[in-house]
């Protein structure tokens, strides 16, 4: 029986020496507790290895978060996403995205 509804009957996870082992949870409750991507991961965003803002590079990826540039939580391209890191996320947060006066070079 399943550990967290305690209603249905688990598969079977894998045999092991003549015996079965069964999963913990069903397979409904398996499903409701799986955890949710953010939009910009189901857009195929992928976060840089160093922050946009400040060019700080993070030992660990959980240092760097993405953030959207203009709030706007719908608009999901790569030029509103941007990766910067935690300290620097606190600052555009109060000031926002300041972009410098450097043109690209076409």
């Amino acid at each position: 029986m399943c550990s967290k509804c305690n209603i249905r009957v688990c598969a079977i996870n894998y045999h092991k020496q003549g015996r079965i082992f069964y999963r913990k949870k069903c397979e409904q409750c398996l499903h409701l507790t799986k955890p949710v991507r953010p939009s910009w991961f189901l857009a195929g965003y992928k976060p840089k290895r160093k922050c946009e803002y400040c060019n700080f590079k993070p030992l660990y990826r959980d240092q760097v978060t993405v953030i959207h540039i203009d709030n706007n939580l719908t608009n999901i391209s790569n030029k509103n996403l941007k990766t910067v890191c935690l300290n620097c996320c606190v600052e555009i947060s109060k000031t926002g995205w300041v972009q410098g006066d450097l043109l690209p070079d076409e």
